[in-house]
């Protein structure tokens, strides 16, 4: 006789931004990459316009980074992922700006 377990997973926050090449125009079909503190990464691809959504994280700080297939390489600083939204810009030779709501 076996007792059935329930487990309830939490969704987790999203970061979801733009990514733009100097010339401000979209980085399109580059990957974004959050690592957290453990090493435990995640990945997305940016869309046509350049935009992103990386789900199911947890609470905390991760580092930014961002390759593209034309070159693009660049590394945001640290992110920090609160509750509500989440949202991360990068733009090559400028840097990044987030905030959360």
């Amino acid at each position: 006789f076996t007792n059935p377990v329930r487990v309830n997973l939490k969704r987790g926050e999203e970061l979801m931004g733009t990514v733009k090449l100097a010339d401000g125009s979209p980085a399109a079909g580059a990957f974004v990459t959050l690592r957290d503190s453990d090493g435990v990464t995640k990945t997305a691809r940016t869309d046509a316009s350049g935009q992103y959504v990386v789900r199911g994280l947890v609470k905390g700080g991760y580092s930014f980074s961002v390759r593209g297939t034309d070159g693009l390489r660049g590394s945001g600083g640290t992110v920090r992922i609160e509750s509500g939204t989440n949202e991360y810009d990068y733009q090559q030779g400028e840097g990044a700006s987030g905030r959360s709501r």
